[in-house]
């Protein structure tokens, strides 16, 4: 059985907007024909057992929105397959940095949809669910440019270019460049070349094209407002700096920088576009979200109330100061405590981590800098086996004489710096394990 849904196509166009608006852009309109090309390239791809940009007839998503009728002066494309449901899908373009600039993008102003399904999918390529969105600036005998105050194109050379205090937009072709924002709401777009990308004030989208065609290793910085900042294939750092930003590193081994603000963070695109690099994400201020994808990743919360989750890969996990919640995922994961001086409350923070798995070889490194009542030898757990107790009470706990106890019950960690005094001393609970795992001094490793 072979069909479409309406409901499906419209629930995109909403879910669309609704990100959108969230990004301060306005809504965008459904057009006929562009949902007209984008129906034609779902069913093409479900009934001609492909899955790509290209149709079999060697076509492209231009190629189709003009044979409708529709005179484009920009357009793209987005494609999916095997999601479900609009919501779903919609969330599967916003994980990844090339269809995100394509919903978030500035120059568009009109979308089109095209759903199919096809139940008995008969092919080699059965995804059953076959999703497109086209994305286009009519020509209306008006430049799309006109809603940027500038346009701003480099050369193959190393350039300088150097905005206002409007809404630029800035293209960088090859070279080594140096690209300054100053003020406004201002649009980054490069190619290649190692480059130094400042959005400076305003809400910025800073990054490389969609798809990841940037091979250069780049130095990307938000600047102050709420920006999106997407990596691409080289090796990346990137600043999101003041405001909520969004910040993606693609492919290669990257460097991030959340600055202050709530932030988003990837290490890599989540549709598999990152491989296995290696990243290190930085939440600093503010309550994060840190995401490292595939890859044996670090990632450190700072302050405020983050979540890092490592996902696949040999991961390290810092939360940093405040309450985090730590999700190490597949793999080898350390979970590290260590503030360089000795353990406060306001340091540490009460973490969760939702998924500590003995099976995979899991650890909660310990520094002995923050637990300084630790006498065991670094390298190894905990050499001196009193230093490691169990119990099945918060109260038992705080009246052991080991250093760390754990709460078999409830699966709390404790520091308990003063034995069998009453209370922890300065210690305190500074984890809880939500699987309770049977622990062992053989979970923990103690560093210097």
């Amino acid at each position: 059985m072979a069909t479409t849904n309406p409901k499906f196509i419209t629930d995109v166009v909403k879910y669309t907007n609704t990100e959108r608006a969230k990004a301060g852009l306005p809504a965008l309109t459904t057009n006929n024909l562009l949902n007209q090309a984008a129906q034609t390239h779902s069913q093409k791809m479900a009934t001609q057992d492909f899955y790509d940009h290209q149709g079999e007839d060697g076509k492209w998503h231009d190629d189709r929105i003009t044979a409708t009728g529709y005179d484009a002066d920009y357009s793209s494309e987005n494609i999916a397959a095997g999601q479900t449901t609009p919501k779903q899908v919609v969330e599967s373009w916003m994980s990844s940095s090339g269809h995100r600039r394509n919903i978030l993008g500035a120059e568009v102003t009109q979308i089109g949809v095209g759903y199919y399904f096809l139940q008995n999918d008969p092919g080699s390529v059965q995804y059953q669910h076959y999703w497109t969105q086209n994305f286009a600036h009519p020509d209306d005998g008006q430049d799309y440019w006109s809603i940027f105050d500038n346009f701003l194109d480099g050369d193959n050379g190393n350039n300088t270019l150097t905005g206002g205090s409007g809404n630029d937009y800035y293209v960088d072709d090859p070279g080594n460049d140096l690209v300054r924002g100053m003020g406004g709401n201002d649009y980054f777009w490069n190619d290649a070349g190692n480059d130094t990308f400042d959005g400076g004030i305003g809400n910025d989208t800073v990054g490389d094209g969609c798809q990841y065609v940037d091979r250069g290793n780049n130095r990307f910085i938000g600047g102050d407002g709420n920006d999106q900042v997407n990596g691409g294939n080289g090796k990346d750092t990137l600043f999101g700096n003041p405001g909520n930003d969004q910040v993606d590193g693609g492919r290669g081994q990257d460097i991030l920088y959340g600055g202050s603000g709530v932030d988003i963070m990837w290490g890599g695109d989540p549709d598999g576009w990152s491989s296995n690099d290696d990243d290190k994400l930085y939440g600093e201020d503010g309550n994060d979200f840190l995401s490292g994808q595939a890859g044996n990743d670090l990632l450190s919360g700072g302050l405020g109330n983050d979540y890092c989750w490592g996902d696949s890969g040999n991961d390290s996990l810092t939360g940093g100061a405040g309450n985090d919640t730590l999700t190490g995922g597949e793999g080898v994961d350390k979970f590290i405590y260590n503030t360089n001086a000795a353990f406060t409350t306001a340091a540490v923070g009460v973490d969760i981590i939702t998924d500590f798995t003995i099976g995979q070889g899991d650890k909660i490194v310990l520094d002995k800098t923050t637990f300084p009542k630790i006498s065991s030898v670094a390298g190894t757990g905990f050499s001196i086996n009193s230093e490691f107790a169990k119990v099945t009470t918060d109260a038992l706990a705080a009246t052991r004489a080991a250093d760390i106890v754990y709460n078999t019950a409830t699966g709390a960690l404790f520091y308990n710096q003063n034995g069998t005094a009453a209370g922890f001393g300065t210690g305190a609970k500074f984890l809880t394990l939500t699987n309770k795992p049977v622990l062992t001094e053989n979970q923990f490793l103690i560093q210097a």
